[in-house]
């Protein structure tokens, strides 16, 4: 789907007005985050080579929760995959999967 310029700026606007509209969004509200989570598509390259290495580098950085989608996640040993995560304190609150996986290999 491409998003033409007005498109794009109707809906930022959009969402920034409904942000404006909702008081229980205020900035104290946003300082009471406990984790900070990474979505590991950004690093799908560097996760698809070496898993564990990976998961060790961004826990160091600081993340507690991450977001599996791509780089190889569904190919890999999900039982170390889980031993690792328990050792690092890291935790998977979602996971990035197509709707066609979703609804074929749920």
């Amino acid at each position: 789907m491409i998003l033409s310029r007005r498109t794009l700026l109707t809906g930022t606007g959009a969402v920034a007005a409904l942000a404006l509209a909702d008081r229980s969004i205020s900035p104290a509200s946003a300082a009471q985050l406990k984790a900070i989570g990474l979505q590991l598509y950004t690093v799908r390259e560097l996760f698809a080579k070496d898993p564990v290495a990976t998961l060790e580098a961004v826990a160091r950085i600081g993340y507690r929760e991450v977001e599996f989608g791509g780089g190889g996640y569904e190919t890999m040993d999900h039982a170390l995959l889980r031993k690792t995560m328990d050792r690092l304190g890291l935790t998977a609150p979602s996971v990035h999967i197509g709707y066609d996986a979703l609804l074929q290999r749920f």
